[in-house]
């Protein structure tokens, strides 16, 4: 089941593989989160856990802080 989200990830990115970070059993489907660190991506998907399949994800991508500087 893991792997499965992680192949879901790796299919879907240029960015590297993402790291598992915690999996728990609740009601019918496992919450798998995980995170790449190396475009400071994270999220946690929803699998069926009947059929493995991914049924609902939620991915955060960080900001670069961004800083303008004015000239005078």
């Amino acid at each position: 089941m893991s792997k499965n989200v992680q192949q879901h990830h790796k299919k879907n990115s240029n960015f590297g593989e993402a790291k598992i970070i915690s999996i728990k059993h609740i009601n019918n489907e496992y919450k798998v989160t995980w995170e790449r660190k190396s475009n400071c991506e994270s999220g946690t998907d929803y699998v069926n856990d009947i059929n493995g399949t991914i049924t609902r994800s939620e991915v955060s991508i960080c900001q670069a802080n961004l800083r303008s500087v004015s000239q005078m």
